[in-house]
């Protein structure tokens, strides 16, 4: 075998390239950041979440900054207004107070003016409550007259934000709610866990508390100067966590935050879970992707193919390779197909006019033919006879063949395959016999499985009658079993090549051997006890096992396997296998498969008229196979193989004296 033909049945198919063109498109990206997630340590997961507590303490600083600065915004419009000239007269004191009722929504508790000296002019507060009256008392005292001051009271944190007057006549003070500040630092999603405090610059904590943090990350962070993260420390507990802080802008406040190292550890499993749920969700988005790619695209080409070929009469696989390749063949023996068939138009066989080939096998080939004398499509079965036969030993084996045409066309019944004639060419002997349109039982077989027994009562029953008219005529087959028996559109069924496998056996050079197909000939055949009619009906119940169960009485692996399976005679009744199959169809199957030939029915007739006793009691009748099937044919698994008829005992395990050469 060449590289290439190694390389083109190594490549793989549609579907398999499309799933990896899904997965390195959308998996792999995905299924790479999820591998390096899973391959952080103890020590990673809780680096991961150091910077997420930083991240989260930083954000908190900066809502409180933006919240200080909105009303530091306030504070300065209203001291840039002119009518401030003078804080003490009935127009700024209703400035105040207007300014104070507009502003109340977003956390102004109250404005001042006073002077440089911090001494209040005059003041304005939304609240009556005595405690609450007395905290903004509180935090109008003359501390640090120009900064932001934080102030914790009896009712809460108070923040008052500055802002000068023109001519140096004082300051604007604003005073605002510290509710805002503590909602403004509730942890969030980012750091749900986490305790979160907020403190001065003499570290004076105005919202939760520092108790558990180191007192030199307390120094550290009341400076307002840093920023960082205090990678692990214990707590008075000695519980291991990690902290944070970060300075709030424009203010003397910093925020704090520190949080367990399990909780950590907790937190970045709860991301791995999460990130592995992606990556299932992504299976699954490929998956889907995958069945959409192969409804819409992969399986239209494969149905495509598959047409094409059965159109050029070779079945329904396209060989080895992917779709595409497949498509390509399918094409190319579609266009010999059709070349082949042009050229088919002038060949004859004697004054057969060949018109297509409908089957092939080792021993010779099944052409559908024009008999121009009588007007009428015959089917013509070549056999291959050996050139290098001597003219003695090819005469008689054609008059073998003529004898068995010759008592073929004498059994003239509707379902037996009628024989019309027989010519012996120096290229090979041929029988012209009646055309089924159809298909084969054994085609019918590999696409359905197996029959419902309502089908097989008919069936069985048509071939009976067929094989007890053979039986009067002293015709034996000799080789039934599901490729031959031919299923016509019209709903016909006919038995076909009578006789064939004891000429084929004479074409053996060695001696007392038959042509048959294992799995099928009785095992007395097999022992060298020869062929009659007993043999026939042994067949026939081996065709009826395979059409109820899906699977053949004597199957094995191989050809010996199948030979030693019908010595034993060891079988599971039909109705063990499926429960629906009558009783008395079973035990009829299981006679017709005895081991011992004196077991089976005395002849073909009591069992064709079981059948129909059956078919009558049930008003069952045989149902044509849709034209869905087609009529091409396929290979039996199993094959013919010849077999010595010398005596094997049923204890004989060796593989003396059995030939399975084709």
């Amino acid at each position: 075998m060449s590289v290439r033909e190694i390389l083109r049945r190594l490549s793989p198919s549609l579907l398999t390239r499309t799933i990896v063109a899904l997965v390195l498109v959308g998996l792999l990206p995905m299924g790479f950041a999820v591998y390096r997630l899973l391959d952080i340590n103890r020590t990673g997961m809780t680096d991961q979440v150091e910077r997420t507590l930083a991240l989260a303490t930083r954000s908190k600083a900066d809502v409180i900054a933006s919240l200080i600065a909105g009303w530091s915004s306030i504070a300065s419009s209203l001291a840039a207004n002119p009518a401030l000239t003078d804080p003490t007269s009935l127009r700024a004191r209703q400035l105040l107070v207007d300014n104070l009722e507009a502003t109340g929504n977003v956390g102004v508790m109250a404005l001042a003016f006073v002077n440089p000296e911090g001494a209040t002019y005059v003041h304005a507060q939304v609240t009556t409550d005595p405690e609450r009256r007395e905290s903004i008392q509180a935090a109008l005292e003359p501390i640090d007259l120009e900064g932001t001051v934080a102030f914790a009271t009896a009712t809460g944190p108070l923040i008052r934000v500055s802002s000068p007057l023109p001519a140096d006549l004082g300051f604007v003070w604003l005073i605002g709610d510290g509710a805002r500040i503590v909602a403004g630092l509730e942890a969030g999603e980012l750091a749900a866990d986490a305790d979160l405090a907020l403190i001065d610059r003499s570290s004076v904590p105005l919202v939760g508390t520092t108790e558990g943090f180191p007192a030199s990350m307390i120094v550290e962070a009341s400076t307002g100067q840093l920023q960082g993260v205090r990678t692990r420390f214990l707590d008075n507990e000695g519980t291991e966590l990690v902290g944070t802080y970060a300075p709030v802008a424009a203010s003397d406040l910093t925020v704090l935050g520190k949080l367990p190292t399990d909780e950590a550890h907790r937190v970045a499993l709860q991301m791995r879970r999460e990130a592995m749920l992606a990556v299932a969700l992504a299976l699954l988005l490929v998956a889907g992707l995958s069945g959409l790619a192969y409804t819409s695209i992969i399986s239209p080409i494969r149905s495509l193919t598959a047409a094409q070929l059965e159109l050029a009469g070779l079945g329904t696989t396209g060989g080895s390779g992917n779709e595409i390749q497949q498509l390509r063949n399918s094409f190319e023996s579609l266009r010999k197909g059709i070349r082949d068939r042009d050229e088919l138009g002038d060949v004859f066989l004697g004054r057969y006019q060949v018109k297509e080939v409908i089957g092939s096998g080792a021993m010779g080939t099944v052409f559908l033919a024009r008999d121009p004398k009588l007007e009428r499509d015959v089917a013509i079965k070549t056999i291959r006879l050996d050139r290098q036969l001597e003219p003695e030993k090819r005469q008689d084996l054609v008059r073998q063949l003529l004898k068995e045409a010759v008592m073929g066309a004498r059994v003239n019944h509707p379902h037996i395959v009628a024989v019309y004639d027989i010519e012996d060419r120096p290229e090979a002997a041929f029988l012209a016999m009646e055309f089924v349109d159809g298909t084969s039982l054994e085609s019918l077989l590999w696409q359905r499985g197996q029959l419902r027994y309502e089908q097989v009562i008919p069936l069985g029953a048509a071939l009976a009658r067929g094989l007890e008219a053979a039986h009067e005529n002293e015709l034996v087959h000799r080789d039934v079993k599901p490729a031959n028996v031919l299923l016509g559109h019209d709903g016909s069924i006919k038995l076909t090549d009578f006789g064939i496998s004891d000429l084929i056996s004479a074409l053996s050079e060695k001696p007392d051997v038959v042509f048959g197909t294992p799995g099928y000939l009785p095992p007395e055949t097999i022992r060298g006890q020869g062929y009659d009619k007993s043999g026939d009906l042994f067949s026939f119940g081996a065709v009826l096992y395979y059409c109820l169960t899906g699977s053949r009485p004597f199957e094995g692996a191989n050809a010996k396997e199948a030979i030693r399976r019908t010595l034993a005679g060891k079988v599971k009744p039909p109705n063990q296998l499926c429960s629906t199959i009558p009783r008395a169809l079973s035990d009829l199957v299981m006679s017709l498969l005895s081991a011992d030939r004196k077991s089976r029915p005395s002849d073909v007739t009591a069992v064709a008229e079981a059948l129909e006793e059956m078919a009558a009691d049930q008003q069952l009748r045989w149902q044509a196979p849709d034209d869905s099937f087609g009529s091409f044919e396929r290979g039996d698994s199993s094959g013919g193989r010849f077999v010595p008829t010398v005596r094997l005992d049923d204890s004989d395990d060796s593989d003396a004296g059995l030939d399975t050469s084709r």
